[in-house]
């Protein structure tokens, strides 16, 4: 009996299976909660994935409503956004499985450059084993944030020189073809009193460009890359002015790009009476009395504004009236009644002055929130004689033109809107990169 007892007692068969019957229970519990767990976090995935795409959704429907509906409200792209977003969202939450979930709720901003649409989304995803520990389902909450840029509604207003220094030959090459087709390197609109040559038609019939011809495909390549690129119909606005003594309007403000591009191809130098010197300073001052003020460009009623002066940079204050003499429409000068003299200046005779863009009224738009930008087309004095040697050329030559970039800084808003050109590639590219600038500036300074 004794050795029995002794071998009962060192018997330990059944503790293993004790032990294992005790354990199995929170085994069992935890392996339930890690496949819960990763039920859950996989589920959260998928909600989060399905908040993703429809943020996406969300913010593309609405931009892409209020690219079509350029004066619409926000309440109806935000309707759009909604609409678009929860169908998203619910379709894509029907596809995963255990997951229960509320209505999405959006938050919507829109500035003068884009537009973000937040989904906030609140749920549950049911377990399998969390039962067991007093719970049956884990919450799920998150939201999604996506942003689209907009278009942004611009105008520019185009103000060019048109008097008659922007009928130099554009090139040395052209000078000489000009030189040899009327005897003189710039294509002269007037017949006056004084004998000097009415050479334009002559001009045109040899073939040679002129300065005026490459701002006018400057602007048209402009307006050409405006027609290619822009959002909608309604993003961009254009208008020309020019100017010789006074302003005129070419193109008034529109969307029609084709139009402005039929009224651009019509740029010529100026032939009307009173005109035919370079008073900038007052066509820019005229401009300003009817400018109205730069909006934020959140829609077509609040377009930023952008005014692009084009000129080569020097005054000049003769004014040509029919003079009182028999015979062809002859002509003769005055001095300009609203010319202002602007130190350094040359008066080489009693009507004419010669001076520097006299950048004084540009003021009166900055006050309007107007962005000027400038592009000096650089004076190109003729380099072939006689015309080379004539004084007015040599005084714009050393005493003008090393102070013209400094007049075009003050004019502009910005030292970044200043831009210097002078052959037609140059120009040309200048023009360009005007586009470029307000395309960049209107994104960076808006927001």
């Amino acid at each position: 009996m004794k050795n029995t007892l002794q071998r009962f007692r060192k018997d330990r068969t059944g503790t293993a299976a004790v032990i294992f019957a005790v354990a199995l229970a929170p085994i069992l519990l935890g392996i339930g909660m890690a496949v819960d767990y990763g039920t859950v976090y996989s589920s959260r995935l998928k909600v989060a994935n399905a908040a993703d795409a429809a943020a996406l959704a969300a913010v593309k429907a609405a931009s892409d409503y209020v690219s079509t509906n350029p004066t619409a409200g926000d309440r109806a792209w935000q309707r759009e956004a909604e609409k678009v977003g929860t169908t998203f969202f619910q379709t894509n939450l029907a596809n995963i499985a255990g997951v229960t979930a509320e209505a999405p709720t959006f938050a919507m901003d829109r500035t003068a450059t884009s537009i973000s649409v937040t989904v906030n989304y609140k749920g549950a995803s049911k377990t399998y084993f969390g039962h067991l520990a007093g719970f049956d389902a884990a919450g799920i909450a998150g939201s999604a944030t996506a942003s689209n840029a907009l278009p942004g509604y611009v105008q520019i207003n185009f103000l060019v020189d048109i008097s008659q220094s922007m009928g130099i030959g554009a090139t040395a090459t052209d000078q000489q073809t000009l030189m040899d087709a009327t005897t003189c390197t710039i294509a002269c609109h007037y017949q006056d009193i004084y004998g000097t040559p009415f050479t334009y038609p002559g001009a045109r019939a040899s073939g040679a460009t002129l300065r005026i011809d490459v701002a006018r495909n400057a602007i048209l390549k402009v307006l050409d890359r405006i027609e290619a690129q822009r959002a909608n119909s309604q993003q961009y606005q254009v208008a020309v002015y020019t100017f010789s003594n006074s302003l005129a309007t070419l193109f008034a403000p529109s969307t029609n790009i084709a139009l402005a591009k039929v009224a651009v191809g019509s740029l010529e130098i100026s032939s009307d009476l009173y005109q035919g010197g370079t008073n900038t300073r007052y066509a820019i001052e005229q401009f300003a009395r009817t400018a109205i003020e730069s909006g934020d460009g959140t829609s077509t009623s609040k377009r930023r504004i952008f005014t692009v002066l084009i000129t080569d940079g020097v005054e000049n204050s003769t004014q040509y009236y029919t003079a009182p003499v028999p015979g062809p429409p002859y002509v003769a000068a005055r001095c300009d009644p609203n010319f202002v003299m602007k130190a350094p200046y040359d008066i080489n005779n009693s009507f004419e002055t010669i001076q520097g863009f006299n950048a004084s009224a540009c003021g009166e738009l900055k006050a309007k929130k107007q962005n000027i930008m400038t592009l000096n087309v650089d004076y190109l004095v003729p380099s072939i004689s006689p015309d080379a040697d004539e004084p007015r050329y040599t005084y714009i030559e050393k005493e003008l033109k090393p102070h013209i970039l400094d007049n075009m800084t003050s004019c502009a808003s910005n030292p970044d809107f200043v831009y210097n050109a002078a052959s037609p590639a140059e120009i040309e590219k200048a023009a360009l990169d005007i586009l470029d600038e307000i395309e960049k500036e209107h994104l960076r300074l808006v927001n």
